[in-house]
């Protein structure tokens, strides 16, 4: 939960300063069609990936759902990583401040996949716990 919350504001403060570096190279770079289109494109679909894959944690989490989480962690695999992977290494111009915020933001995607995949094996157990133990008291009942 906490890395979560690191992320949201680590999130927003990307979003924002790396839409202004995108901006400022549309006017300044002479890309190719292939930069022009991509670019914008990835960070498109990184930002609307972002919303629903920070809600997604916080909502499993918080409330123990197990489809939630899972959905947060595809999230973060698919399209988070290939597009920051992009940001980093792929770009025709890049600036030292995509270096830097493009792995710190990895960083941090890793740090989650791998709290959330201890998460989501501490919930199945527990669940299924509670399934066995419903199931037990259903045979047995104590009137």
């Amino acid at each position: 939960q906490t890395c979560l919350h690191y992320n949201l504001f680590l999130s927003l403060a990307f979003l924002a300063l790396e839409g202004a570096v995108l901006l400022h190279k549309a006017r300044v770079y002479e890309t190719n069609i292939f930069g022009r289109v991509l670019t914008p494109l990835a960070f498109a679909v990184w930002a609307c990936a972002e919303v629903f894959r920070l809600w997604f944690g916080h909502v499993g989490n918080l409330q123990e759902k197990l489809p939630q989480i899972s959905v947060f962690f595809l999230l973060s695999v698919f399209p988070q990583l290939p597009c920051l992977l992009y940001f980093i290494f792929l770009q025709e111009y890049w600036l030292p401040f995509e270096l830097v915020a493009g792995v710190t933001m990895i960083t941090m995607i890793v740090l989650e996949l791998v709290t959330s995949y201890f998460a989501v094996r501490a919930l199945i157990r527990k669940q299924t716990t509670n399934f066995y133990i419903r199931l037990g008291s259903e045979e047995n009942p104590a009137w």
